[in-house]
């Protein structure tokens, strides 16, 4: 009989397995167990699985009361997806077709234990967030959207690279609050400008220097200046916005990808619903979103063969600091706006943060491609009102 110790194993690898491979594995390894050795060689290489294996047997240590150090049952390693690391390392051993039975009960014990137990919602919430080991470099995270989906990024594990024009308080703040709330992973400050590639590249080469790898790449730094096509100055202000929310997005995501290839990461640039219901005299700003946008669809379609995948998110109205800091409190911003959200109020940073997050997780695996509008019904509401 199996026990609740191997129960627990099996679990881990289940999940570990269905969640680096994208929910493909178990099917897959299961109609053909002649191919174990095949997909051991794959697996030992592959550093998605190494880190999604780590960060479940982690969340079990946690989470699931008596679970074993090691497993005792030497069949039970050989059929249960392998078991331990340095078995699969060595491949000290095989899998006959005539264990098949007996991975395929292990298995849907397993499965029967966590349903059972309820684990199976704990550690399928735990892992949704878990970035443990991940490199994220999020741009614009010295301040507002950027801040939060760092500090997001350190709550679940992840080794943040801060960034921010100015190497200035709100820098230090963001950085100290990473630190404190860090669940493993380290931290790198370091201002420089989306404008300058010599910034950028001492960036990325710092990140690289410290973490030997990045597995997520934010676009957030954006600018934004009001202007009428009429006004002499119109040019120079789309000169501007576009380099600083288009043109340096694609140069920082050029000098990224050999490195996001390396860890088949991911890339999330941040539009705005501008790109889709433009203000008046805005024109420079929502042109370079919708920019963004179809910058994010073609990378989706280019870099897939990667193993990158590319989405973008696009923020409703959100209450940041920028606000804050023009004298606007939060009462009479989002006074003004909630009448036009259908959920009765303006975003805050961490909404879009939590947006950004879930399409950095392997959960998200099969979604490449796409604009995610988080605005809290308000394109919605106005499609249908026309208003």
């Amino acid at each position: 009989m199996t026990s609740c110790d191997d129960i627990n194993k099996a679990a881990v690898l289940l999940v570990a397995a269905h969640s680096a491979y994208g929910g493909h594995f178990l099917t897959h390894i299961l109609n053909d167990v002649n191919n174990v050795n095949d997909v051991i060689d794959e697996l030992a290489q592959d550093p998605c699985f190494i880190r999604t294996y780590a960060t479940v047997e982690t969340c079990f240590t946690t989470a699931v009361p008596n679970y074993p150090t090691k497993p005792t049952d030497n069949a039970y390693m050989c059929c249960a997806l392998w078991a331990e690391m340095d078995c699969i390392k060595a491949k000290d051993f095989t899998c006959a077709a005539t264990e098949k039975v007996r991975l395929e009960q292990v298995l849907a014990t397993s499965i029967t234990f966590l349903e059972g137990s309820g684990q199976n919602k704990h550690i399928g919430e735990f892992f949704k967030l878990n970035k443990s080991g991940d490199t994220p470099l999020v741009t614009g995270s010295s301040s507002g959207i950027g801040a939060a989906t760092v500090k997001q990024f350190s709550r679940a594990g992840a080794h943040v690279v801060i960034t921010g024009l100015y190497d200035d308080q709100q820098m230090s703040d963001v950085t100290t609050e990473c630190r404190n709330i860090a669940a493993g992973g380290g931290v790198l400050a370091m201002a420089g400008d989306v404008n300058s590639e010599s910034d950028m590249h001492r960036l990325v080469n710092a990140a690289i220097a410290k973490f030997g790898r990045l597995d997520v790449l934010v676009n957030c730094a954006g600018a934004q200046k009001y202007a009428t096509i009429t006004d002499t100055s119109y040019m120079d202000t789309y000169r501007d916005i576009m380099q600083t929310n288009l043109h340096s997005m694609v140069y920082l995501t050029h000098i990224c990808v050999d490195h996001l290839a390396k860890t088949r990461g991911n890339i999330i640039n941040i539009s705005s619903v501008s790109a889709i219901q433009p203000p008046p005299n805005n024109s420079p700003y929502s042109m370079s979103k919708v920019a963004v946008n179809m910058f994010t669809n073609c990378m989706a379609v280019e870099l897939a063969p990667k193993g990158i995948r590319v989405n973008s998110v696009i923020p409703g109205s959100t209450y940041t600091n920028l606000i804050s800091s023009m004298g606007v409190d939060y009462e009479s911003f989002n006074a003004h706006l909630a009448s036009k959200y259908p959920v009765g109020r303006c975003g805050m940073p961490d909404d879009i943060a939590s947006a950004i997050l879930f399409l950095a997780a392997p959960d998200s695996s099969f979604i490449t491609g796409t604009n995610l509008v988080v605005d809290g019904g308000h394109l919605a509401l106005n499609y249908n009102t026309n208003s």
